[in-house]
């Protein structure tokens, strides 16, 4: 699946990273600029051969429009590594599998 994470800076200074065409996200607030892996593994909500895009929205200020690049490259970084996850055709089965333990972990947590 091919998703489309946006990342911007709102009036408030929040950082918001959301998915396009999903109601999923995260919010990191101006006074706590904080993000775990988890928080950021839920949001992804990785399968086999989903693809990612990223589309930083500018800020008025360049130290911002930075902190939002930097942020997009920490994602990136995260989601190449999911990326480079491919099985065989032979491996329907196996990535079916792999597929349900990952949706299962994620109800878990």
């Amino acid at each position: 699946m091919n998703k489309e994470i946006v990342i911007e800076m709102i009036e408030s200074k929040d950082i918001i990273i959301s998915m396009r065409d999903s109601e999923q996200n995260i919010v990191i607030e101006k006074n706590d600029r904080k993000i775990n892996a988890k928080n950021i593994y839920d949001f992804l909500d990785f399968s086999i051969d989903d693809t990612y895009k990223y589309d930083v929205i500018p800020c008025d200020s360049p130290k911002d429009t930075k902190v939002l690049e930097k942020l997009r490259d920490l994602l990136k970084s995260i989601t190449d590594q999911f990326s480079d996850i491919h099985l065989e055709e032979k491996d329907v089965e196996m990535k079916e599998e792999l597929n349900g333990i990952l949706q299962s972990e994620q109800r878990v947590l």
